[in-house]
């Protein structure tokens, strides 16, 4: 997705170890590219989605209230439960593993809703 631009420079080593996770429908939408004006070994990289002529917005009103959530049991069901699962040999199922363990701590331990429309 960056166009092989260099993200980290090193000497003369050049490498892109940056990742960006986006779904099917948006990857031809979004461009990264690195800020190489900067001096730096590690470059930012400024991720931008471009919204489709079709795009429709909605207002969804929710909420996630990360004050009142339950950090202590969130931590410890995450750590059980990724302790629980075996080493995926193959990074998708890995992800989609992960992936699932946050949702589900997430839902468990950290409040999140809905806001009803103001009449």
């Amino acid at each position: 997705m960056n166009d092989e631009a260099a993200t980290s420079i090193m000497g003369t080593c050049n490498s892109s170890p940056d990742i960006t996770i986006s779904s099917g429908g948006l990857i031809d939408s979004i461009t990264r590219p690195p800020m190489l004006t900067l001096a730096s070994d590690h470059v930012p990289i400024i991720i931008s989605i471009e919204k489709h002529p079709d795009f429709v917005s909605v207002d969804n009103r929710t909420y996630i209230n990360f004050k009142k959530a339950n950090w202590v049991g969130f931590t410890e069901f995450t750590e059980s439960t990724f302790n629980a699962l075996p080493i995926p040999m193959d990074i998708c199922i890995g992800e989609c593993q992960f992936r699932k363990v946050i949702a589900a701590a997430t839902a468990r331990f950290i409040p999140a809703g809905r806001i009803a429309e103001i009449r």
